[in-house]
């Protein structure tokens, strides 16, 4: 399972990408915010995909494969002074961080916890390809307080309007995450059972 050989077989559930930190530690609470996110969306039936390295990225995957749910890691070939968690079951192999990109847009949704520059860079290129093309770039979920100060500057400071900040959807917290999920899919459950 979880601390098995990865598996390269596709997944049968909807994935749910999960863009995150890979410098939050155990003992930083933002870590047991991933955890619960990552258990929450294996427990609603998504299956998770996260870089698949530490931090926040582990407390995601951990989540999820704790709760018996499939978790695909997207390692980078020539990042090999880092080693990928071993909460994954399946590997998905890329090139570069760039790499990561398609790969991430096949999801069904992407969800943004607390991260840096890489985080923020995923959130930037979705949220732009949503505004291009929302009918192939998957929906858009911000978590927590960081990301409204950053919604609120992105608002007053650059040039965008209401239909581009609406592309983007936040939320407050880690319990709200698959339901925002559901209701980004159609409020429908992974199986396309009708919710409720």
């Amino acid at each position: 399972m979880a601390e098995g050989r990865p598996s390269q077989e596709p997944s049968e559930r909807p994935v749910v990408g999960v863009l995150c930190s890979a410098r939050i530690t155990p003992d930083d609470p933002r870590y047991a915010v991933g955890v619960l996110v990552g258990r929450r969306l294996a427990e609603s039936g998504f299956s998770v995909m996260t870089g698949g390295y530490g931090g926040s990225m582990e407390a995601v995957s951990r989540g999820a494969a704790e709760a018996g749910g499939e978790v695909i890691g997207l390692p980078v070939r020539r990042w090999r002074n880092l080693e990928p968690n071993r909460w994954i079951t399946r590997r998905i192999w890329v090139d570069s961080f760039v790499g990561r990109l398609p790969v991430l847009a096949s999801c069904v949704a992407l969800v943004a916890l607390d991260g840096g520059i890489g985080t923020l860079a995923e959130v930037a290129v979705t949220w732009a390809d949503r505004q291009t093309d929302p009918t192939v770039t998957p929906p858009l979920i911000l978590v927590g307080q960081a990301w409204r100060a950053i919604l609120d500057a992105v608002e007053n400071h650059l040039v965008i309007g209401p239909r581009d900040l609406a592309l983007a959807r936040w939320i407050a917290g880690p319990e709200e995450v698959a339901p925002a999920v559901f209701d980004a899919l159609g409020a429908s459950t992974p199986d396309g059972e009708p919710r409720g």
